[in-house]
């Protein structure tokens, strides 16, 4: 009969980003990977998504208009950065001066920011850097979440509509959220 106990311990680990192509440690990889929550970037007072990513380091936003944005990454845009969402690859906002980033914040859980030569790892069109937007996380197992929620704007006199609901079960995850804006 043997007999084992552990002692509780507290250890500080880095932050890992897991969704680049190599799975290490920030400090042991070459591509710089700036992360924000999206609660971050909206309480930092942004209107749309775009607006909130100026708050990242070498990330700017090219605007015609109110809700019409294009990010700047390195002084680059357009064709030039590439945005991805959920796996695919977005390419919406690279033709023509009225053709804003077309993402909503909604189900949209962090951003990643990759700037520098790594970039290219991602195709030449990533010369400027990559925006990456992971998608919300599911539920906690054997829960439920239901939210909503509505913004006005009172300068556009603008509103935002969201709605969601996610749950997990022992075999089956579920997430459904929709979202209506107009300015």
């Amino acid at each position: 009969h043997l007999d084992i106990e552990l002692a509780p311990s507290a250890i500080e680990m880095e932050e890992i980003i897991i969704s680049t192509p190599f799975h290490q440690l920030q400090s042991q990889n070459v591509m710089k990977v700036e992360r924000i929550a999206i609660e971050e970037l909206e309480r930092s007072g942004g209107i749309n998504l775009t607006d909130g990513l100026t708050n990242i380091a070498g990330v700017e936003s090219m605007t015609t208009g109110s809700g019409i944005g294009k990010p700047v990454i390195r002084g680059l845009s357009s064709n030039r950065v590439l945005v991805y969402t959920q796996g695919v690859r977005l390419e919406n906002q690279q033709f023509g001066g009225e053709h804003g980033l077309g993402l909503s914040s909604s189900g949209v859980g962090s951003a990643e920011v990759i700037k520098g030569p790594a970039s290219l790892l991602y195709g030449s069109d990533a010369l400027g850097g990559v925006l990456y937007f992971n998608p919300e996380a599911y539920a906690m197992p054997d829960s439920t979440q239901v939210d909503a929620g509505v913004n006005y704007h009172g300068n556009t006199q603008g509103i935002g509509l969201n709605a969601g609901y996610k749950t997990s079960g022992e075999k089956l995850r579920f997430l459904a959220r929709g979202d209506y804006s107009s300015h």
